[in-house]
């Protein structure tokens, strides 16, 4: 796979961001909701070309920097010659997901279109050497954040309602926790990527957060995100009535602390596999079997 075209423009990374769009969704499967399934398709379409937009012109504007590290220059198509094949088509899958993801937001309706815009103007401003965020103190970490809730936002607000921001019901603590997850899962991501890029970064004069503070300060301010995004869980578990996936998320902790401590920052993603199995098949089964 590594060795692949398809791994080589990001498309793993983009399959796993992308499907943060499909949050709203997911949760529309057990709850009362009435939204057009054409509409919701275009959304998500356009959240999907938006990060591909992200991942592909984020390895155009790296190319410089990856070419310090073998990895990263084997991994990036735009390490290789102008003339190259993957490097002309990686080209063009950065003006077709720049263009389609337009045209898809346009269509699904212009508050999506809005967000579509937002996310491909992030997307330049974090990766570019106009702004280049991704190289800047706090500004890194910020614009991970508001790339993955960019991403998130607007299928779930399109089924749920821009009411749901607003107020104290069930319905609006469950999208604050969520967004709480979403933020942290983010930042923990950014983390997680930016420690071993630590003496790369020095090499090649990135200012990320990570070299600034120093990576044990990082790893001491990881564990305060890793509280927050536990919070974050429990409340959403407690919410849907996930109890099994809440039990299957503390051994699984326990495992990790217990095993490498190290590693227990790496639980959130397969948290968010426990929630899904649990929220989808595990649940509704009990619920026949005990109704």
């Amino acid at each position: 796979m590594q060795d692949t075209l398809l791994y080589h423009l990001r498309v793993p990374n983009i399959v796993g961001t992308s499907l943060l769009a499909l949050t709203g969704l997911i949760l529309a499967l057990r709850q009362p909701s009435n939204f057009n399934l054409d509409v919701a398709f275009l959304i998500f379409l356009s959240m999907v070309f938006f990060n591909i937009f992200i991942w592909v012109s984020n390895d155009y504007f790296d190319a410089p920097y990856d070419a310090v590290d073998e990895y990263k220059k084997s991994r990036n198509v735009f390490c290789s010659e102008p003339e190259t094949r993957d490097y002309k088509i990686g080209m063009f899958v950065i003006w077709f997901s720049l263009i389609a993801g337009l045209i898809c937001g346009f269509f699904a309706g212009l508050l999506y279109f809005l967000f579509t815009v937002a996310g491909m103007l992030l997307a330049y401003l974090y990766n570019s050497p106009v702004f280049r965020a991704k190289s800047r103190i706090v500004f890194d970490w910020i614009f991970h954040v508001v790339w993955f809730q960019i991403t998130f936002l607007p299928l779930y607000l399109y089924i749920f309602g821009l009411d749901v921001i607003w107020g104290i019901e069930k319905e609006h603590i469950q999208f604050y926790s969520i967004f709480l997850y979403i933020s942290v899962f983010s930042l923990l991501a950014q983390i997680n990527h930016q420690i071993p890029d630590y003496s790369i970064d020095l090499k090649t004069k990135q200012r990320t957060t990570v070299v600034v503070l120093g990576i044990e300060n990082t790893v001491k301010l990881r564990y305060i995100f890793y509280f927050l995004i536990s919070i974050a869980v429990l409340v959403i578990c407690l919410l849907n009535s996930t109890f099994i996936a809440l039990i299957m998320m503390i051994c699984y902790t326990i495992y990790l602390v217990k095993t490498d401590r190290t590693k227990a920052a790496d639980a959130p993603l397969p948290w968010l596999y426990f929630f899904i199995i649990d929220y989808i098949i595990l649940s509704p089964i009990l619920i026949l079997i005990f109704q």
